[in-house]
């Protein structure tokens, strides 16, 4: 299917969105009534990206949202408290369902892969090696929404804007380290009853 370029100053969108810093996630108000579905999906991944980096990464709070926490399951043995993780993306709701599971999946499959391992570790105390299982959890070493490991990234920027199809979105988002582009997010924005969310973030570096 042909992507189609959305030609229009980017800085020329209007929100639909509360623009104003809170602790909380501001309300989303995203139905295709109150405005057009390119500012709601362009306006939706900068609500995102505003509350993460700002009230999230920056605040050192990221590791509460990015992964399932570690867990001694068994003696001496170790995995992720999926239970856990699933309670915190319940609260992101700029996610749809179906992302929210698929990185539950990711976490759920590094889980078993450190329960099946003939490796000794404690994952409290070090870093752990896995073997050739080891890509499997990969996800736990970065943020997979920004790409760092605690660098002092401080912002972002809509790049670009696409029209996948009637219903979706790819949005280009260069992450910023000191004002300069670290990584850029691809993130998808689906409609789904009326209603936008994010369905997949993809990493480039």
């Amino acid at each position: 299917m042909k992507i189609l370029a959305l030609l229009f100053p980017l800085l020329m969108y209007h929100s639909c969105f509360s623009s104003e810093y809170t602790e909380e996630q501001p309300e989303i108000i995203n139905n295709r009534n109150n405005c057009d579905s390119t500012n709601i999906a362009t306006s939706l991944v900068d609500e995102f990206y505003n509350w993460y980096i700002h009230q999230i990464y920056k605040t050192g709070n990221s590791s509460d949202y990015q992964n399932a926490p570690f867990k001694e399951l068994a003696p001496d043995k170790y995995g992720l408290d999926i239970e856990t993780y699933k309670q915190k993306l319940d609260k992101i709701h700029y996610f749809s369902e179906g992302y929210k599971s698929a990185l539950i999946s990711k976490n759920l499959k590094c889980s078993i892969a450190m329960m099946n391992s003939n490796h000794e570790f404690n994952p409290f105390e070090e870093m752990f090696h896995l073997g050739e299982d080891n890509h499997i959890c990969n996800i736990l070493w970065y943020d997979n929404w920004l790409g760092g490991q605690g660098e002092n990234i401080n912002g972002y920027k809509i790049s670009d804007v696409y029209k996948v199809d009637s219903t979706s979105y790819s949005i280009h988002v260069h992450i910023l380290l000191d004002d300069e582009v670290f990584s850029t997010a691809d993130v998808t924005v689906e409609f789904q009853s009326e209603n936008a969310k994010i369905s997949n973030i993809d990493l480039n570096f």
